[in-house]
C-alpha cells in the first residue's frame, strides 16, 4: 500500500509538472472528428462485448499524457493549496468539508452493491445529492455559459466540450467566460481546467460541492495495450488501485444512481415530476418542462448526460419560474478508444436540431 501511494503521489506531480510546462490543451490544436450531421462509430472495448460500437456526433481527441498521467494519481497537500490560489481568469470556491455527514451518506450508497438498481437507494443518493446542490444551483450566475454538472473527475468532458465550441467559434458569444458548478471534483480535474483556461484566455468560475482526493487507476483490458475499464473513478486515497466496483467510492456512478424514480415516489421527492427523460423508471413521464427554442440572445445552462437529467430537474424546482435561459443537455463521456485516430478523449451526441443551429 505504501509503495503504492508513493507512486500515486509521484504520478499526480508528474501531471502537475507537465500542465505547467506545455501548452498542449490549447483548444484549436485538438483534433476533432465529426461534422454534427453524420453519425459515425467509435470502438470502445472498455463495454461488454456486443455493445462497444458507439455512436457519435464528434469525437475530440485528446493529449495522451492525460490518459497516462490521470488514472491512479494523487496530489500533496502542499499542490492542492496552490492549485486552489486566486489567478486573474480562474476562481474556484469549495463549500463543503470532503467528510462532513452528507458526502460520507453517499459514500456509503455508493460502495453498497446493487444500490443504483434499488429505487428506495437512488432516492437517498439523490436526496443528499439535492442538499448539496442547492448552495451551488441557487447562486446566481452573471455568466452567459454555465455548466451545471455532478462530477469533476478528470475534466477532460468538459475540456472536450469547450474545444468543441471553441472551435466552432462560440465561445465569443459567451465573451470567453463560463461558469462550471458541480457536486464533487478532484483537484487534477480542476488542475486540467485551470490549464485550459491559461492556454485558450478563457475565464472559468469553479464553484465544488467538495472534493475527492483520489483518482482510480481502474484495469487493463487484455487484448489492448494501454486502454483501461474503471479508471478515473473518483476514489479515497486508500483505493486507488481498485479496478473493482464497489470498493472505495467516493461517489460511485452518479449516472446510474440518477435514474428517475417510479412514479409514486414524486410526492416524498418533488424533482422526481420534473423527470421526462427516458434514463429511468418513471414511465409514460409527461413533458413538465415544455421545450423551448434556442436563443442567443439568451445566457445558457448546459447539463451533460447522464447525471444532467436529474440536476436538470433539481434546477426546475428551485427555479420554478426561470425561462431567461436556454437549456441545454447532451451526452459527453470520456472513451478509451482502440483505434488510432481517435484514442483517448471525449465522445459526443445528443445534439439536437435547436443546438446544432446554436454551433453551425
Amino acid at each position: 500500500m505504501e509503495k503504492q501511494m508513493r507512486s500515486s503521489y509521484q504520478k499526480g506531480k508528474m501531471l502537475l509538472k507537465l500542465l505547467k510546462q506545455h501548452n498542449f490543451l490549447l483548444a484549436k490544436r485538438l483534433v476533432i472528428h465529426g461534422d454534427s450531421r453524420n453519425l459515425f462509430t467509435v470502438h470502445d472495448p472498455s463495454l461488454e462485448k456486443g455493445k462497444q460500437e458507439r455512436r457519435a456526433q464528434f469525437f475530440i481527441s485528446l493529449p495522451p499524457i492525460l490518459a497516462e498521467f490521470l488514472p491512479g494519481s494523487l496530489l500533496a497537500t502542499r499542490f492542492i493549496e496552490q492549485l486552489f490560489k486566486k489567478e486573474d481568469g480562474f476562481s474556484i470556491k469549495i463549500f463543503y468539508d470532503s467528510f462532513d455527514p452528507v458526502p460520507c451518506h453517499i459514500a456509503c450508497l455508493a460502495n453498497e452493491n446493487g444500490a443504483t438498481d434499488k429505487p428506495e437507494k437512488r432516492a437517498q443518493y439523490q436526496k443528499y445529492l439535492f442538499q448539496l446542490s442547492k448552495v451551488l444551483i441557487k447562486k446566481r450566475s452573471q455568466y452567459n455559459l454555465r455548466i451545471i454538472e455532478d462530477c469533476l473527475a478528470s475534466g477532460d468532458s468538459i475540456v472536450g466540450v469547450l474545444s468543441l465550441f471553441y472551435q466552432y467559434d462560440r465561445l465569443s458569444i459567451v465573451n470567453k467566460k463560463v461558469r462550471i458548478d458541480v457536486i464533487v471534483a478532484t483537484p487534477q480535474g480542476i488542475a486540467v481546467l485551470k490549464r485550459f483556461a491559461r492556454d485558450n484566455q478563457i475565464e472559468i468560475e469553479i464553484n465544488v460541492g467538495y472534493l475527492g482526493l483520489g483518482l482510480s487507476e481502474g484495469e487493463s483490458i487484455r487484448k489492448y495495450v494501454g486502454i483501461k475499464k474503471h479508471a478515473n473513478y473518483i476514489v479515497y486515497a486508500g483505493e486507488l488501485t481498485s479496478g473493482d466496483k464497489n470498493k472505495g467510492y467516493v461517489v460511485g456512478d452518479m449516472g446510474d444512481f440518477s435514474k428517475s424514480l417510479p412514479r409514486e415516489y414524486d410526492d416524498r421527492y418533488p424533482w422526481n415530476k420534473f423527470r421526462n427523460d427516458l434514463h429511468g423508471d418513471r414511465v409514460e413521464a409527461k413533458p413538465e418542462i415544455p421545450p423551448l427554442p434556442f436563443n442567443l440572445t439568451k445566457p445558457s445552462i448546459l447539463y451533460l448526460s447522464n447525471g444532467g437529467y436529474l440536476l436538470k430537474a433539481f434546477y426546475h424546482l428551485l427555479n420554478p419560474k426561470d425561462d431567461a435561459h436556454n437549456q441545454i443537455i447532451f451526452s459527453a463521456k470520456r472513451v478509451w478508444s482502440d483505434e488510432k485516430k481517435f484514442n483517448y478523449g471525449v465522445l459526443i451526441k445528443g445534439f439536437d436540431s435547436n443546438l446544432l443551429n446554436f454551433l453551425i
